[in-house]
């Protein structure tokens, strides 16, 4: 009799496995480490479905559709069921941030289970017992949050997903386990800084609503840095916004709904008709309505009733964080745009605008009326001002101690479709530390520094202690602190902090070549930064330059041909000015023409 083969999503089921007995791993977000793959037998992983280029574009163009035609077959199912007359619009703005994660973090998992089914006659999934309540999702964070990092709701995801796809075919068996999944595995994401009531906080905001009130333009707090803030709301003789907008934050006010039960016969009161021309699109017609955050159904109405306190009423609103996550701030915006009141400006959160795949399936396009890019832009409607987080330049300290290595953020579990690393694939950046490493001469391994990005609870240093001593191992998150003291960087991704980077440090590239990929018009830039070897795919080609210009690493930075192609990446890609200030104002004043 054949052996049976376990299809293993996350780690959870990885403790009823006995050895020997075959596993399929959804992922290597299954294991704890390189070792796990030494211990276990008859462990095969999936690939990551999007590791393949032609399988991305396709897929990205895909999602990038789907998710339209959700925001308006959603929208007409929101206004029967709220008995409300809004327009596509104003419901794409509350809903496109969420479905340009939740379509594509279950069609990820869809991809893979159907792949599993092409490679083995039959596949075990344990069958785990839980409440389906608890798997109730608050708000668009709340599930980017859960299908990120948690792996009792990525369990739940996948058993979804096999479930559905086990109906129709005999080769998928779930297998009971009595092993109970407890509510305190799922708690939400809650933002501990703000614990006031709701009748305190109604009263502070009413407060600062009258003092922002007399503001022709509202700049979330999130746009610009402080003293950049207060400059420029000063210059248009606004009250600044820099220490307290409103809205608390990035994620919001959750209070006004974190309390709210999900309610089934609400959500099915309203029919939703399942398509039948593609099997993952009738998967998600069947879902999507019990899948649905609280914050958009059960407490829509709550939150539509507080906005009516925000006595703001801006001619222009200025967004980089908020209308990804800041329910509070969705509402508010999108039914002053309903009214044309006001009109929206998307600013770039982040240096990353220039690659060719968006994490957010460009749904800001969709909802702005202008989308400002540090990047230079062929696009209608979209327009370069100077990087928003760098208007002016910071203080540097002129002892510089360090080369310092910097890991790139990787999710433990697949969510967005985009340029970016899940799970262990961050082990290749530990193995092309340790080839750079082993490359270097002496004198410059005792001055390297290893800087973790360690906010998903990756654990890429437990394997670097036989490398490095202690002290080169920094805590997370500690860029900017040590870019101050760093005489080079070796950046792993090619976002805000390459680009930081390059406007302080003598800077080096290093990544695998097929994870990030410029967009077309970039593409003379990619082959500069190659033949200035400014960036690297290979890690011992990297040491061998290091080694090179060791000695003097300012001489090679500052000679002309690096300051060329760092100057016409900047002017391109992250455009800065000694004028920064005056050009933001000054564009801005034109907005309210």
């Amino acid at each position: 009799m054949p052996q049976e083969t376990y299809f293993i999503s996350t780690k959870l089921e990885m403790g009823f496995i006995k050895s020997k007995q075959n596993k399929l791993l959804a992922g290597n977000w299954c294991i704890d480490n390189l070792e796990s793959f030494k211990t276990n037998n008859g462990l095969k992983t999936l690939k990551n479905v999007w590791s393949n280029k032609i399988e991305k574009k396709k897929d990205y163009k895909y999602l990038q559709t789907l998710s339209l035609n959700y925001s308006k077959k959603l929208s007409n199912y929101l206004n029967q069921l709220h008995g409300s007359k809004y327009s596509k619009r104003f419901w794409e703005f509350l809903i496109l941030s969420w479905l340009t994660i939740y379509l594509p973090s279950y069609y990820f998992r869809w991809k893979l289970l159907k792949k599993s089914l092409n490679r083995k006659k039959k596949i075990n999934f344990y069958d785990l017992k839980f409440e389906e309540d608890d798997f109730t999702i608050l708000d668009t964070y709340d599930f980017h949050h859960k299908i990120t990092s948690n792996e009792y709701f990525n369990y739940y995801v996948f058993r979804k997903v096999f479930n559905h796809l086990g109906k129709k075919n005999k080769n998928l068996l779930l297998k009971k386990k009595n092993f109970v999944i407890s509510k305190d595995k799922l708690k939400s994401f809650d933002n501990k800084r703000f614990k006031l009531n709701t009748f305190v906080k109604k009263i502070f905001n009413f407060i600062f609503s009258l003092i922002y009130k007399k503001n022709k333009i509202f700049i979330e707090k999130a746009v610009f840095r402080i003293k950049d803030n207060l400059k420029i709301n000063l210059l248009l003789n606004q009250t600044p916004t820099c220490f307290y907008d409103i809205f608390e934050g990035g994620f919001g006010n959750k209070i006004l709904y974190k309390n709210k039960k999900k309610d089934l016969r609400l959500r099915k009161k309203i029919d939703f008709q399942v398509s039948n021309q593609d099997e993952f699109v009738r998967f998600v017609d069947e879902n999507i309505r019990e899948d649905m955050p609280i914050c958009f159904i059960e407490g829509f109405k709550d939150i539509l009733k507080y906005t009516k306190m925000i006595k703001l009423k801006p001619k222009v609103i200025l967004s980089s964080y908020y209308h990804y996550f800041n329910e509070l701030f969705k509402v508010w915006c999108a039914s002053l745009l309903e009214i044309k009141m006001s009109k929206i400006l998307i600013v770039s959160h982040g240096g990353g605008g220039f690659l060719k795949y968006p994490s957010c399936l460009n749904f800001e396009y969709e909802i702005s009326d202008k989308k400002i890019n540090w990047y230079k832009s062929k696009v209608k409607n979209e327009t370069q001002l100077p990087a928003s987080k760098f208007l002016t330049r910071r203080n540097f300290d002129k002892t510089k101690e360090f080369i310092t290595y910097v890991e790139g953020p990787v999710h433990p579990f697949p969510n967005r479709i985009g340029d970016s690393m899940i799970g262990h694939e961050n082990l290749s950046l530990y193995k092309n530390f340790i080839e750079l490493f082993n490359s270097l001469n002496k004198d410059i391994k005792e001055t390297i520094i290893f800087l973790p990005k360690q906010e998903y609870k990756i654990r890429t240093t437990f394997h670097l202690k036989k490398y490095l001593s202690s002290h080169q191992i920094k805590k997370s998150n500690m860029f900017n602190f040590y870019n101050r003291k760093s005489k080079l960087n070796i950046l792993t991704y090619p976002e805000t902090a390459f680009c930081e980077s390059l406007l302080s440090s003598p800077t080096i590239l290093l990544y695998e070549k097929e994870i990030w990929e410029f967009k077309k018009q970039f593409k003379g830039i990619y082959k500069e930064l190659l033949r200035n070897k400014i960036l690297f795919h290979d890690p011992k080609k990297a040491a061998k330059h290091l080694n090179e210009i060791s000695s003097d690493i300012n001489k090679w930075w500052n000679s002309k041909i690096i300051k060329r192609s760092v100057s016409k990446f900047l002017n391109e890609i992250c455009f800065t000015s000694n004028n920064s200030i005056n050009i933001w104002v000054s564009s801005l004043k034109k907005e309210l023409n």
